[in-house]
């Protein structure tokens, strides 16, 4: 048994330390500025389409013929397009088209970004057809425009 004074001294010991134990803050996500931007990217592409709005989705892509490329999972046919065309499809659509995203994941580094998700091709209100959906976004003086997009297409 220790005496008294080893003791006392052990047990302030111990009160100092857990005064002076850092108090576990809860984390909250840091969201980088430039993940922020993309995101807002893709909502005004979101919205472009669903206003028919072409001058709008146009002003999203670097060129007008920024490549759009698909693969038809169940047959393999390849499609190739261009921004433009898209842009005028989407201005011209009669129906109302709505495009969802799921899982989606941002990757900057060095004024590239790299958008990756599923998703849900909405036409009447009924998916016309699903897959992976992938961007590639360069940092320019008007903001992020996208250079690229390539999908898969997964007829419903």
């Amino acid at each position: 048994m220790l005496p008294d004074t080893w003791r006392c001294a052990a047990l302030l010991a111990l009160l100092i330390g857990c005064a002076r134990a850092p108090t576990p803050t809860p984390a909250v996500p840091v969201v980088d500025p430039a993940t922020s931007a993309i995101t807002a990217v893709r909502a005004r592409f979101q919205a472009a389409i669903e206003a028919r709005d072409e001058a709008a989705m146009r002003a999203l892509m670097i060129a007008g013929d920024v490549p759009f490329r698909a693969r038809r999972a169940d047959t393999g046919a390849l499609f190739a397009s261009t921004a433009a065309a898209f842009a005028h499809d989407v201005g011209a659509a009669t129906t109302a088209w709505r495009e969802e995203f799921d899982h989606e994941v941002i990757t900057v580094r060095d004024g590239l970004a790299v958008l990756d998700a599923d998703y849900r091709f909405v036409e009447d209100g009924r998916v016309t057809n699903h897959g992976r959906e992938i961007w590639t976004l360069l940092d320019t003086p008007d903001g992020w425009k996208i250079t690229s997009v390539t999908w898969s297409v997964i007829v419903d």
